[in-house]
């Protein structure tokens, strides 16, 4: 059975993917705590950087997200949630779309009455080989 907080939460993601999709990186900005940090891959990035990692990345395409497995608590003003991300990118060229799969912990933090992301872990569960260094 979901809970009030776990549909709220999954709302507040999925704008927040929304938003990533259709490249409005003022909404994506404002869905995040301050101090909002990422882990994902072997990469640590704040806010800043990942607005401007997402900015580069719209040249290229865009990307979707579909939700599922999704499990959430809270303790005050703070939620957490896991999942799985089911996410399809899209190249502006004439690649076929790539099919991409995360297991991910979401940290939320209510700020204002508001539930911004204040923390994101996300692994790939099928991360692409390194590219062929062979000389």
């Amino acid at each position: 059975m979901t809970t009030a907080l776990e549909q709220t939460l999954r709302n507040t993601l999925r704008d927040w993917y929304a938003a990533i999709h259709r490249h409005d990186l003022q909404t994506v900005a404002t869905m995040l705590t301050p101090d909002f940090r990422i882990v994902e891959h072997t990469e640590v990035l704040d806010k800043a950087e990942l607005l401007a990692r997402l900015e580069d990345g719209m040249a290229y395409g865009t990307q979707s997200s579909k939700l599922v497995d999704f499990k959430a608590q809270s303790h005050g003003d703070f939620a957490w949630a896991t999942l799985r991300n089911c996410e399809v990118w899209t190249p502006n060229d004439a690649e076929p779309p790539m099919d991409l799969e995360f297991v991910e912990t979401v940290m939320f933090q209510r700020m204002d009455g508001q539930w911004l992301l204040a923390h994101y872990h996300a692994t790939n569960t099928n991360p692409l080989p390194p590219p062929d260094t062979a000389a």
